[in-house]
C-alpha cells in the first residue's frame, strides 16, 4: 500500500490508506486515544482503540505508520480523521524531549532553541517560515522567468571584493586568501555583456557588517 500525506485523505473518504508522520499530540479518553499525526503537509486526527492497539509507551515524536479507514469529521473544511486499524512505531523516542514543540509558540531561550535545532526546526510557526519563504521565491523567479529572465548561480567564495566600502568575510581556500561573495554583480554584468540580457539569482551574499539593534 502507498502512503499517502495528510493533506490528500479527504480524497479517500471510506477507504483504507496508510499515512506516516511523527507523533504531534496524544490524547487518552479510556478505551479510546487521539493521537494527532503530523507529516510535512499538515495534521490529522487518528482514533485508536486502546483495547485492540497498544499506545502506552508511545512518545511524542515517536516516527509512525497508521494504516486505517478516512473518515469525515467537516465537510464544509474537508476535515477528515482516520479510523486506525493497525499502528507501527518506525522510530522511538526513548527520551523526554527538550522542548515542548506541540505547543503554539516555542517558548525556550535561544540556546536551547540553536542546540536542538532538528527538533524546533519542527514546530508548525517554524516550519511554515521555511514554507512561506519557498512561495516567495518560486512566485518571484516564476514572473522573470516568464519576463524572459535567465535564472543564474554566481559563485559564492570569491579572490576579492565586488563594491568597494563594505566589509568582507575573509577565509582560507586551500593556501590562498578568499572572501565569501558580497555581491553577484560582477558575474551578472559579465552575462549581460556576454549576450543573455536578462538575468537574475536568489541566494545568498554576505556583508561583513556590524548590525544595530534599536528597541
Amino acid at each position: 500500500m502507498e502512503r499517502l500525506l495528510t493533506q490528500n485523505l479527504y480524497s479517500y473518504m471510506g477507504e483504507t490508506v496508510k499515512i506516516q508522520g511523527w507523533v504531534h499530540r496524544i490524547r487518552k479518553m479510556g478505551k479510546i486515544a487521539f493521537i494527532l499525526l503530523r507529516d510535512r503537509s499538515g495534521v490529522v486526527q487518528c482514533v485508536i482503540d486502546t483495547l485492540t492497539i497498544d499506545i502506552k509507551d508511545l512518545k511524542l515524536e515517536c516516527v509512525v505508520e497508521l494504516v486505517g479507514v478516512v473518515k469525515n469529521r467537516n465537510t464544509q473544511t474537508k476535515e477528515c480523521e482516520l479510523l486506525t486499524e493497525t499502528l507501527m512505531v518506525i522510530s522511538r523516542v526513548t527520551e523526554d524531549l527538550p522542548v515542548e514543540i506541540n505547543k503554539e509558540e516555542l517558548e525556550v531561550n535561544i540556546d536551547t532553541l540553536l542546540n536542538n535545532r532538528v527538533i524546533t526546526l519542527r514546530h508548525l510557526k517554524t516550519n511554515a517560515i521555511f514554507k512561506i519563504q519557498a512561495a516567495l521565491a518560486q512566485g518571484f523567479a516564476e514572473f522573470l522567468k516568464n519576463e524572459d529572465f535567465t535564472q543564474v548561480y554566481t559563485p559564492k567564495i570569491v579572490a576579492e571584493g565586488t563594491e568597494g566600502g563594505t566589509g568582507l568575510f575573509e577565509l582560507k581556500y586551500f593556501e590562498k586568501k578568499a572572501y565569501l561573495a558580497q555581491s553577484p554583480q560582477f558575474y551578472k554584468q559579465m552575462l549581460v555583456g556576454a549576450g543573455y540580457e536578462r538575468v537574475f539569482e536568489i541566494g545568498h551574499v554576505y556583508r561583513a557588517e556590524v548590525t544595530n539593534s534599536y528597541s
